[in-house]
């Protein structure tokens, strides 16, 4: 069962997972520019930004991981009444 939940899961743990890496690149370019102009503020910014979405990221896969993560049955007797 929890197989078949992942592979409908997979189109939007993608999606999830994206978006923070978009973030991320969009910093990065936003920092490289910054750089450029020598706005060292705009980058401190941008670099916060990318821990925060890298964080995310990180997150959602920590997430993914211990639901797909098999574990063993367990057995315990349960009173019927």
């Amino acid at each position: 069962g929890r197989l078949c939940i992942l592979g409908e899961s997979v189109a939007a743990i993608g999606h999830q997972v994206r978006q923070p890496l978009y973030s991320i690149t969009n910093y990065a370019a936003g920092c490289h520019h910054a750089l450029g102009r020598g706005d060292a503020a705009t980058v401190e910014l941008g670099l916060e930004a990318i821990t925060r979405a890298a964080s995310s990221a990180s997150e959602i896969l920590e997430h993914f991981r211990s639901f797909a993560r098999r574990a063993d049955p367990r057995c315990e007797a349960i009173e019927l009444r």
